[in-house]
């Protein structure tokens, strides 16, 4: 064999073993960054979707806090119930009225007349028979109780008694505020706190609204009144007819209690029947964030525990085109505890079409993969024929440096610690030349790994060289990362075992977890530093330490809010009056 056709030969296999390797390496690196963009895409579609999911229920939320106040305003009140109590009080009016009538035209006695309108009056029942009349005289200091169909025992007794104290914006005596109120303007309204009747039986003091009127031919204040849980109820059977009605795309929101061990649910717009149902049945023990469990427990658990609101990722029935249910799909929602009422609002978004987009993602990688194959295929018979062509021509001046240039390639795609190496060829044509610029770039690259690797190895020894104790979390806070101090308190075999990890699964007590959070989540939600905070804590020995804290948040290069850091100095001998908290063993 001739010395011209091994090198051909010698060209043809490096070239075709070149392009074999490149084959490889390209296909790895695209189906890395294909898989690479369908976790980003997963990711940012997915916290574009908690985002939305958020701000919805956030909206609602304040739709409900708005409307729950309002029903308890005075102005609201009056504007709502003020002609309906007056109609009563008319009714009344009327009665007494026409006894007084026939009093004064000699018909009857006045005593009489008085005992009819009295009979008349105690009888009447509204509002489920929750609402009635009362009837007090004008007597001063104190007035006396005419008649009273619940509280019989009232009758008679003069009301100076310190338990109708509250009535007004000064907590006056009720009957004493109504008298003054009527002599002076004929009628009114107050408010104050009275037993609200449930049948035979009285229940608490409830917050009552009424109305009184003077009559003042025989000195009487008739009146009578509505309970406020009454008013709040009937405002958020409308609140929850009005967002039963709300529809984004094919999305809604629910509402269901958090009462335990099973809530019920308040308002469920696609499945109707579940409303005011507890819902612990087996068709809602689901995958719940990974584990199996009752969804709605699951709500009330996340919205109790995470702060007064969460988001849960489960399969439910997604709506037909109709609006009826159908079959079930991976859904993300957002709940948040609304406290006055005890109420979990949530609302969710089916995700089905985030997976849809990561797979298409996919395929588009895998063709890309296979035009790239195809092309480097073809690229490499190319070069063969070129190489083979020009081997004949320039055998002794092109092989060796293409073939040194072509093994330093391969060994420093291989490993960095080659990136020290150069071609060193002089010569100056073309392929000198390549080889040149080669040289440099491979030294500039490797100046670029030593400023990083040297950068790296430094903050990581000041990190370990503090004397306190450091951490850092995300948004959820979820530790990110410690110094060497801070994992040697905790008893932690390294700083990457906290990693990933939440303050419950270090094991921190209920009683030292609540402070610290209580502390992150401020620093977190409001973007604001807590700086040299005296606190207690405990270290993983049990030992109690006083030291100063102070937590600052994260931001991005773009300025986003993407966690907190923490910083502990322990403060020898010293003492601390504020409450233990786990985190702050550092």
């Amino acid at each position: 064999m001739t010395l011209k056709l091994k090198l051909q030969l010698a060209v043809s296999v490096a070239v075709l073993a070149t392009s074999a390797v490149l084959v490889r390496y390209a296909v790895a690196v695209v189906r890395g960054q294909a898989a690479a963009e369908a976790a980003r895409i997963r990711a940012e579609k997915t916290e574009e979707v908690k985002r939305d999911l958020a701000d919805k229920v956030n909206t609602v939320y304040a739709l409900i806090d708005a409307q729950y106040h309002e029903a308890a305003d005075e102005l609201y009140l009056q504007q709502k119930y003020g002609r309906r109590l007056k109609a009563v009080l008319d009714m009344a009016g009327t009665t007494l009225r026409a006894q007084i009538e026939r009093a004064r035209r000699g018909e009857v006695t006045r005593e009489r007349a008085q005992r009819e309108a009295l009979a008349t009056l105690r009888a009447m029942r509204f509002d489920g028979g929750k609402g009635y009349l009362w009837i007090n005289d004008v007597g001063r200091p104190f007035p006396r109780m005419i008649m009273h169909p619940v509280l019989a025992a009232l009758e008679g007794k003069v009301l100076d008694s310190p338990e109708f104290k509250g009535a007004g914006d000064r907590g006056r005596n009720l009957f004493q505020l109504a008298v003054e109120l009527t002599e002076a303007s004929g009628d009114g309204f107050i408010r104050y706190r009275w037993p609200e009747p449930d049948g035979a039986v009285l229940l608490s003091r409830m917050d009552k609204f009424s109305y009184v009127r003077l009559f003042e031919e025989w000195g009487w204040v008739v009146g009578t009144g509505i309970y406020i849980d009454e008013a709040v109820r009937e405002k958020l059977a409308d609140v929850t007819s009005a967002i039963r009605t709300i529809r984004y795309g094919s999305e809604y929101f629910w509402i269901n209690t958090n009462d335990a061990p099973v809530p019920r649910m308040v308002m469920h717009p696609i499945r109707p029947e579940l409303d005011g149902t507890s819902l612990g049945a087996a068709e809602f023990e689901l995958d719940v964030n990974g584990r199996r469990q009752n969804l709605f427990s699951a709500f009330r658990d996340i919205a109790q525990q995470g702060g007064g609101e969460g988001f849960v990722q489960y399969s439910w029935p997604k709506p037909a085109p109709a609006g009826t249910p159908g079959p079930p799909a991976p859904k993300l929602s957002f709940v948040k505890l609304y406290p006055p009422l005890g109420w979990i609002i949530g609302t969710g978004r089916y995700i089905d079409d985030i997976e849809s987009a990561i797979a298409e993602k996919t395929r588009a990688g895998e063709a890309q993969v296979a035009s790239l194959v195809h092309r480097i295929v073809l690229a490499s018979l190319v070069v063969v024929v070129l190489a083979l062509v020009g081997v004949s021509f320039f055998a002794g001046s092109l092989t060796r440096p293409l073939a040194k240039l072509v093994g330093l390639s391969r060994e420093i795609a291989e490993d960095e610690q080659h990136l020290s190496r150069r071609i060193g060829l002089r010569s100056k044509d073309e392929i000198g030349q390549l080889a040149r610029e080669f040289d440099h770039m491979a030294e500039r690259v490797e100046t670029s790994f030593r400023r990083v690797r040297e950068e790296r190895e430094l903050l990581q020894s000041v990190l370990s060289n503090i004397p306190h104790g450091i951490y850092w979390k995300d948004r959820r806070s979820i530790y990110l990362g410690c110094n060497d101090r801070f994992a040697q308190r905790f008893g932690l075999a390294s700083t990457e075992a906290i990693i990933g990890k939440s303050d419950e699964q270090l094991g921190f007590a209920d009683e030292l977890r609540a402070p610290s959070a209580r502390r992150d989540r401020q620093v977190i939600e409001s973007g604001e530093p807590l700086l040299e905070r005296r606190e207690m804590l405990r270290d993983a020995a049990g030992r109690e330490l006083c030291c100063l804290a102070s937590r600052v948040p994260l931001r991005d290069p773009a300025g986003n809010l993407i966690g907190m850091l923490g910083v502990f100095v322990v403060i020898p001998g010293a003492s601390c009056d504020q409450e233990p908290s786990s985190v702050d063993a550092a």
